[in-house]
């Protein structure tokens, strides 16, 4: 994606330099820049999900493409650049944004939570999943602050999480990054969930949704994250610590929506909304 975004930058100081080929290097600009431009737009909007397949990035691609390639020879020699580049957005949507993971048995729905799972909260004291039980609870499993669409879908959460706490549910968050990042997401929010630290990613490997080597090296390296973290996984259980819902998506840019995760704690024992207590002020 950084050499299609230098490559979409190029062909726009071609057109501007050019003018008799600037056809063919705005064409070059389309068929490199939409890849960039989507990823753009998801990171700086602060999306939380997209679409499974991104067709209008892969049409507008394309279409770039196609406007070089009827040029003929005038499409010069960065023609088949132009074809690695359409390949490379496939590559990324259809392979690099899949995790090809199998579904795990121990979180599926239906199943029950084990209650000795281990995590250390914000304070460093030891936490088992057994503590939490007793209310409907959203577990949600990321990877870390480094991840855009994992922070922008805590933010949607965090933005529901008064009504969820005010009809009796509860919001847990699990990741495998050290105490201060957890500690940065804290203080970003400013919403009281239960932010849990899975040591080692034990936890995750009980649950079978480690994922090793999902950090990116750069990131790992200059961020300060281990390698490994977890796959993105949401689960909705009830009081006795029963699945009602499990979210184990195979593609990072794909999430649930906050009204399905309401609706599923709805399912889990939340209260409606109508029968909820109501707000007290002064």
């Amino acid at each position: 994606m950084t050499a299609q975004g230098v490559l979409a930058v190029h062909a726009l100081v071609q057109a501007r330099r050019s003018p008799g080929a600037r056809r063919r290097w705005v064409a070059a600009a389309v068929n490199h820049g939409a890849p960039v431009v989507f990823l753009g737009h998801t990171v700086l909007t602060r999306q939380a999900r997209t679409p499974d397949h991104i067709w209008a990035v892969h049409l507008a691609a394309g279409a770039g493409l196609a406007a070089r390639a009827a040029q003929g020879r005038r499409a010069g020699p960065s023609l088949p650049l132009a074809a690695a580049g359409s390949v490379s957005t496939l590559v990324y949507d259809f392979w690099y944004s899949r995790f090809g993971r199998t579904p795990s048995d121990a979180v599926a729905a239906e199943a029950i939570l084990p209650d000795d799972l281990e995590f250390t909260d914000i304070d460093g004291a030891t936490v088992r999943s057994g503590d939490l039980r007793g209310r409907p609870t959203a577990w949600l499993f990321f990877r870390g602050n480094w991840c855009p669409l994992c922070m922008a879908q805590i933010r949607e959460i965090a933005g529901r999480y008064a009504e969820i706490d005010r009809r009796g549910g509860t919001v847990v968050l699990v990741s495998p990054q050290d105490e201060s990042h957890t500690r940065d997401l804290a203080a970003r929010f400013d919403v009281p969930f239960r932010y849990l630290r899975d040591d080692g990613l034990r936890a995750a490997t009980r649950l079978g949704i480690v994922h090793p080597d999902g950090v990116p090296g750069a990131i790992a390296d200059t961020l300060g994250y281990e390698s490994d973290t977890v796959l993105p996984t949401l689960l909705v259980t009830d009081a006795q610590g029963r699945i009602v819902f499990s979210d184990q998506t195979d593609n990072y840019r794909v999430r649930p929506e906050p009204d399905v995760i309401l609706a599923k704690l709805e399912e889990a024992g939340l209260p409606t909304a109508a029968a909820a207590p109501a707000t007290v002020t002064a």
